[in-house]
């Protein structure tokens, strides 16, 4: 497994990052056995950081990532996220405390506001004290560790988000299908700013077949998801390219290409580019 700096976090994390959000289910429910096997595999692999959330898998996530961390957490990089939008510090902070029960943990090493928009970063900015104070106050007790946000706003408003100097890391988007945030990362990667990328895979769409864009790469492509994270990868402002998976199989596959010291060489990734254009 390769690892590399989370911006200025001095956190060193895995190239390939544990999304605890497709976690197997069966009825409505974690297949709780299954999914610790798998995440378990994960961390056996290299795997250290892993991505939860409030309301993932019917709120089960959470309490299932909590189960494996038992005899592991201090060797893994915890990150959920915080998706309350009122403007009282109170409730904000109630769900913090839920997490943080559920994880089974004294702390969280990155807690993110879910899915923020710049529209609500400024609206509680000019509030005399908001959940923004709280995440401080949070982070001041040792109740978090590092400051992130996920968003889906566009390219300018995440930029600005990034100028205002709450962050340390984010959660995006961004694939070969879906580039739309590239001045994004690169603007973060000027600032020291850790990116954590989404859907690396487009939710599945890039797992089968191998497209064509493999031609350009000398080295053996395995898959259309190896290709996925490869590109990904080859970016040098992402640290962890974030995996929603399930299953055992997808685990061994994914963390086998995170272990390669050059996901793309700079022509491949130009030529590759060139072809996406």
């Amino acid at each position: 497994m390769q690892y590399r700096a989370l911006g200025k976090t001095g956190l060193r994390v895995s190239a390939l990052g544990l999304g605890a959000m497709r976690l197997p289910m069966k009825d409505g429910h974690v297949v709780t056995d299954e999914a610790l096997k798998m995440i378990h595999r994960a961390f056996e692999s290299g795997v250290n950081l892993i991505d939860t959330a409030v309301y993932y898998c019917n709120h089960e996530s959470e309490i299932t990532v909590g189960k494996a961390l038992k005899g592991w957490r201090e060797k893994i990089i915890v990150s959920t996220k915080n998706d309350y939008r009122g403007n009282n510090p109170k409730e904000w902070k109630a769900v913090l405390d839920q997490s943080l029960h559920r994880l089974g943990v004294g702390y969280i090493d990155i807690y993110n506001f879910h899915s923020i928009k710049l529209e609500k970063i400024q609206e509680w900015q000019k509030l005399p004290r908001s959940p923004i104070d709280e995440m401080n106050i949070a982070k001041e007790k040792g109740l978090i560790r590092h400051i992130g946000f996920s968003c889906h706003d566009t390219p300018a408003n995440m930029i600005r988000l990034l100028d205002t100097g709450l962050f340390e890391s984010l959660i995006l988007q961004y694939n070969l299908l879906d580039r739309t945030n590239e001045s994004v990362i690169a603007h973060a990667g000027e600032r020291g700013i850790g990116i954590i990328a989404m859907g690396p895979v487009a939710g599945g769409k890039l797992a089968y077949p191998s497209p064509p864009l493999k031609r350009f790469i000398k080295t053996p492509v395995t898959s259309a998801a190896d290709l996925a994270l490869r590109f990904v990868l080859s970016n040098h402002n992402v640290s962890v390219a974030l995996s929603g998976m399930s299953t055992v199989e997808m685990v061994e596959s994914n963390a086998a290409t995170a272990s390669l010291e050059t996901p793309l060489t700079p022509l491949e990734r130009k030529q590759i580019l060139e072809a996406l254009d």
